[in-house]
């Protein structure tokens, strides 16, 4: 019995040192956590905070709201590109009592993603908390209006309701095609009531008037649509991990 355990021990030793031999001549690649394996959206919540209805809508109350700060992560056709950045303004993340902040870039971390592996961004517009980290992502190429050209499967869609040159960007994705809204109503109940915005909120109210129509149309006509702000779009969505939620997957 004792020859047979040693025989075995002899064996697996053996073994051991022919793996090893095999892996110093053949090494194992490590994932690379920025490669796509598959086209996705997703939510980036950097951080929560409560905001006035009355500085939300028309006419709104004065109760104070749980109210979300997102931007977008797309994967496609292997490359990575955002909508919007988030704010990385430390008065203004202060000033409007943003809590659980997560800095943008390490949220894009979390996800697999560097800044530098950013290929494109699509802006809605340009306030602090959407475009407030562009220079984070000096090599990503910058869109603000379709005469930038953007990608044949993107849509960016003059509104000009909430912010001069405000936009929404239309993605068609895996048969869908997704809006995010902009700013042009910050809850989705808001946008298919067509609550116009706040006077504190609002550039243009015939545009704002506009805009929220169109999207209430296209959501008609089967488009999904996301906001940058509604705390309940993570209920329909996959929880990654912290912060992360996937929206929509690819074919």
């Amino acid at each position: 019995m004792a020859k047979s355990v040693l025989a075995i021990l002899q064996t697996a030793i053996a073994l051991s040192i022919e793996v090893a031999t095999a892996l110093l001549i053949f090494p194992v690649k490590s994932a690379n956590p920025e490669t796509i394996h598959e086209d996705r959206i997703v939510l980036l919540e950097y951080g929560s905070s409560r905001f006035p209805e009355s500085s939300m809508i028309r006419n709104g109350s004065n109760r104070m709201l749980e109210f979300s700060w997102y931007f977008y992560l797309i994967q496609k056709n292997g490359k990575n590109y955002l909508i919007d950045t988030g704010a990385c303004d430390a008065s203004k993340i202060k000033a409007f009592g943003i809590q659980n902040y997560v800095h943008p870039v390490e949220l894009l971390r979390r996800a697999g993603v560097s800044p530098e592996s950013i290929d494109g961004i699509f802006l809605t517009h340009n306030h602090f908390d959407h475009s407030g980290c562009l220079s984070q992502y000096p090599g990503a190429r910058v869109y603000r209006s379709s005469g930038d050209t953007p990608p044949d499967w993107v849509t960016i869609r003059a509104a000009n309701g909430h912010a001069k040159m405000s936009n929404i960007i239309v993605v068609s994705f895996g048969g869908q095609s997704a809006l995010f809204t902009s700013d042009e109503c910050y809850f989705r109940e808001h946008c298919l009531a067509e609550k116009e915005l706040a006077e504190v909120s609002l550039y243009n109210r015939t545009n704002n008037r506009q805009a929220l129509r169109y999207i209430r149309q296209a959501h008609g006509n089967g488009a999904q649509f996301f906001t940058f702000h509604d705390p309940s779009q993570k209920k329909d969505a996959v929880y990654l991990v912290e912060g992360i939620y996937l929206i929509l997957k690819g074919p």
